[in-house]
């Protein structure tokens, strides 16, 4: 859905990620108005002001670290902060919806299509739908048939939501599933006893396969499978406490202006002194935000708290946990201290015999719900499935680029280059050898390094250093994504980021080896050749 997304903000701005970042931007600056309205519902307008300006000051923050660490925020085309806007709203709309004390289809059928959509943004959310099936049974006080009819039409919208991909992705790969099957073989591989145990499993891509694996792993280590989800879900939670500060140094105030030291790095284990003094505040204030929200509103005061809980369990499922695993919902912790926070306040007014307004009582009388008609649950379900049905008919609305035709043509374009012989000679001689490609598509990001200088660590394989000076690129299009290395002295002054290019290669471990790039879109083609030009691919090294 995320994709789906950017491809809407690429059709309105092009290539100008400047822009697309500030039309991101404006969409995610919704999350802290969403914390004030989650915070105003359950508590008062103080404790959301108070969640609300906690999540800007924690964004800002975390943009401010970027130089230094690895980070996802909002100026980054990641799907966490989008996830973590979902989730809190989802959140508000569950709550607004639990909080109503007769059945109320149209809202239930339309609230679970909203976690289906969720779905699709982020697969492991899944698990919230048993969270509000308990909490739905647990918080209503009506007929338990009403309930379970209500339930019924929860999960109808999740259905409508989902289906339509399912059905799409049934049908291009034979399995019927939410994410693709190959990455969710990498995270059955992490079922393993040893890193070396991982890295040698081979699962095949299919939800069967995977399903299978991670079941007789887990029946052939119960304990080593109890370890390490245990392990990864206390790092969740210990990430979401550590996004409150533990620090209030008098003397050192360099990181209060700018972020320049790494100081988060060592959690839990870095603490010392009277900073447990500001950790056990910030537990006992959650503690009384979440006793507050209980007070007031029984289970459904728990929700945020409940999809915490079951994220981080999820995540840890997977064997992952910390950092961006866990930031869609380490809200959580924030916005129950700011109901913490909003309630002390109370107390303390209260106690020193100074106005303030207290807590809101549930006491509002609802009017009497009017008979739903058949009609509205219907409508509501068809707007449910025509948006769920977004996502797979992109595919059938949005043109192909790279069709046989243009292929075609960004072929002849390059055989009128006088270059092409020079590069690889004969085409048909060279395509006959089994390493050779061809290759039409959208080259991205660009970068020309010198010789031995690349980007450090595992990372793509067009951006490591090379023994020559290379230019290194991405391409996408109909053969997918490919790593590209054109061997080249110097920087190029023409090829640009997201131009149209035709490839002739060989292919290489890890890449495609270019002897020759065309970029046959622009008005004036633009043509380079390898500075190691020949018309045989060697075989893979």
């Amino acid at each position: 859905l995320y994709i789906l997304f950017l491809a809407v903000l690429h059709g309105m701005e092009g290539q100008n990620y400047t822009n697309l970042i500030t039309l991101q931007t404006i969409i995610l600056a919704i999350f802290p108005t969403a914390l004030y309205w989650l915070g105003r519902s359950m508590r008062s307008r103080e404790a959301g002001l108070a969640a609300g300006l906690l999540a800007i000051f924690r964004e800002l923050n975390t943009i401010a670290a970027t130089p230094l660490t690895e980070v996802s925020h909002s100026k980054m085309l990641m799907t966490d902060s989008m996830t973590g806007l979902g989730i809190c709203l989802f959140c508000l709309a569950v709550f607004r919806w639990l909080r109503k004390t007769e059945i109320r289809p149209v809202r239930a059928v339309l609230v679970g299509g909203f976690l289906g959509m969720l779905t699709l943004l982020r697969s492991q959310v899944l698990l919230f739908l048993p969270v509000v099936l308990v909490f739905l049974f647990l918080q209503r006080r009506i007929n338990r048939k009403d309930i379970v009819k209500e339930a019924a039409f929860f999960t109808l919208g999740l259905v409508l939501a989902v289906s339509p991909w399912v059905i799409r992705n049934g049908l291009r790969t034979g399995d019927f599933a939410l994410d693709q099957p190959s990455q969710a073989a990498i995270m059955a591989q992490r079922y393993a006893s040893s890193v070396e145990e991982a890295q040698n499993t081979k699962i095949a891509a299919s939800t069967g396969n995977v399903s299978a694996h991670i079941w007789q792993y887990t029946m052939a280590h119960p304990l080593d499978v109890a370890g390490f989800v245990s392990a990864h879900f206390m790092n969740n939670e210990l990430a979401t406490l550590e996004v409150l500060p533990l620090r209030a140094s008098l003397t050192d105030y360099h990181d209060n202006f700018q972020v320049s030291t790494l100081f988060w790095l060592d959690g839990i284990n870095g603490i010392y002194g009277w900073q447990w003094v500001l950790l056990i505040i910030n537990l006992l204030l959650i503690s009384i935000g979440i006793g507050s929200a209980w007070a007031k509103w029984q289970w459904a005061g728990l929700l945020p708290l409940m999809f915490q809980i079951a994220y981080a369990l999820s995540s840890a499922l997977g064997r992952i946990s910390g950092w961006r695993f866990i930031q869609p919902v380490d809200w959580v912790g924030y916005f129950y201290f700011a109901l913490g926070f909003a309630e002390i306040c109370v107390w303390v007014f209260a106690a020193s015999g100074l106005s303030l307004r207290p807590r809101e009582k549930n006491t509002r009388e609802l009017p009497p719900l009017r008979n739903i008609s058949p009609a509205w649950i219907s409508a509501s379900a068809g707007v449910i499935l025509l948006t769920g049905m977004l996502l797979p008919a992109a595919e059938w609305i949005v043109p192909q680029r790279y069709t046989p035709e243009v292929q075609m043509k960004a072929a002849e374009i390059a055989e009128d280059s006088f270059l092409l012989e020079q590069a690889i000679g004969s085409t048909q001689q060279f395509m006959e050898q089994p390493l050779a490609v061809r290759m039409v598509g959208r080259a991205l990001y660009p970068r020309w390094y010198k010789a031995g200088a690349g980007e450090p660590g595992s990372g793509w394989a067009a951006y490591k250093p090379q023994q020559e000076a290379h230019l290194g690129f991405m391409m996408v299009g109909p053969f997918g994504e490919q790593q590209m290395v054109l061997t080249i002295p110097q920087s190029p002054d023409q090829f640009t980021h997201a131009s149209d290019v035709i490839v002739y290669g060989c292919r290489k471990t890890g890449y495609i080896d270019v002897r020759l790039v065309v970029g046959y879109s622009h008005p004036e083609p633009f043509v380079y050749v390898s500075g190691n030009p020949s018309s045989r691919c060697d075989p893979l090294p």
